[in-house]
């Protein structure tokens, strides 16, 4: 018993010297993934879905944006383009049928 709690506090100092030096993005993808696993253990499932959706998707960008060494607004502004361009591919489409 006496090692399992020492291995708890030693768990908890990494996770927190971890999350420092994570991004931003990370850390929230970090909190919101937490935040599904506990609603899911109290069988909620319905909103365990938005925290793990939002989860994958802080993850994603943190991912793209380090890879590609981009800043989130470079990212924010790709994203918002590439929306724009799908409306008009979309409202192009349809007026024409």
């Amino acid at each position: 018993m006496v090692f399992n709690g020492y291995f708890n506090k030693i768990a908890t100092i990494f996770n927190r010297l971890w999350l420092c030096n994570m991004s931003y993005l990370r850390q929230k993808s970090e909190f919101n993934l937490d935040a599904a696993k506990l609603l899911q253990s109290n069988s909620l499932f319905a909103p365990s879905v938005h925290c793990s959706y939002y989860s994958c998707l802080q993850l994603l960008k943190a991912t793209i944006i380090e890879f590609f060494g981009v800043s989130y607004e470079e990212l924010d502004i790709a994203l918002i383009n590439a929306q724009q361009k799908t409306r008009l591919t979309h409202t192009n489409t349809l007026s024409k049928e």
